[in-house]
C-alpha cells in the first residue's frame, strides 16, 4: 500500500467543479435532444477500459471524431472522402474549442492539412493491419504515443464543443 502514499495529490478548484456541473447538465440535454451525439460521449467513456498504448484506442478516438463530424462519403464526389472531411472540418472546429490545441506539442512542424492527411494514413494502416512506418512516410507524426495523446485531447475538446453547440456539430456532419 506504500505506493498509494507517493501519488501526487490532485487539486480540484471551485471553477473545475462548476465546469463539471455545467457539462453534466449539458450532457443530459444532449442525451434527450441528440441521442446520436450522446453515443459519442458513451464511447469516449468506454475507451478508458482499453490500454493506453493499444491501437484499438486510437481507432476508437477516430471513430468518435468521424461519428461526430463526418458522413458516409458519396463515391461519385472525390472531395467527399473521410480524409477530406477531416482535413477541412477539424480546422474549422478547432478554432471554436474552449482551449487551444497545438499540433507542435505532439508532431513535427507541418501544415495542419498535411498532419490530418498523415493521421488518416496512420488510421488506415492500423484499420487494415499494416505496420505504420514512422521513419519514412509518417515521420511528421513522431510516435504512436504522440498520436494517441493528441487524439485524446482533440476528442475531448470536440466533445466539449459538441455539448455547447450540438446543432452546429450536427449540421456540420451533413456537409
Amino acid at each position: 500500500m506504500k505506493f498509494l502514499l507517493n501519488k501526487p495529490k490532485t487539486t480540484i478548484h471551485v471553477e473545475d467543479l462548476k465546469r463539471i456541473s455545467e457539462y453534466f447538465e449539458l450532457i443530459k440535454q444532449v442525451k434527450d435532444s441528440y441521442s446520436n451525439l450522446y453515443r459519442s460521449f458513451r464511447s469516449f467513456e468506454d475507451l478508458k477500459t482499453i490500454p493506453d498504448m493499444s491501437d484499438l484506442k486510437v481507432l476508437g478516438y477516430f471513430s468518435i471524431i468521424e461519428a461526430l463530424i463526418t458522413h458516409a462519403p458519396k463515391l461519385a464526389e472525390p472531395m467527399d472522402s473521410l480524409n477530406h472531411q477531416l482535413r477541412t472540418k477539424v480546422p474549422l472546429l478547432r478554432k471554436r474549442f474552449e482551449r487551444e490545441i497545438s499540433y507542435q506539442d505532439y508532431f513535427e512542424r507541418a501544415k495542419e492539412e498535411n498532419i490530418w492527411t498523415k493521421l488518416y494514413q496512420f488510421r488506415s494502416c492500423i484499420a487494415h493491419g499494416a505496420e505504420p512506418n514512422f521513419s519514412k512516410d509518417l515521420n511528421v507524426l513522431r510516435t504512436c504515443n504522440d498520436i494517441s495523446l493528441f487524439l485524446q485531447e482533440l476528442t475531448k475538446l470536440l466533445l466539449i464543443y459538441t455539448l455547447k453547440d450540438p446543432g452546429f456539430v450536427s449540421d456540420l456532419k451533413k456537409c
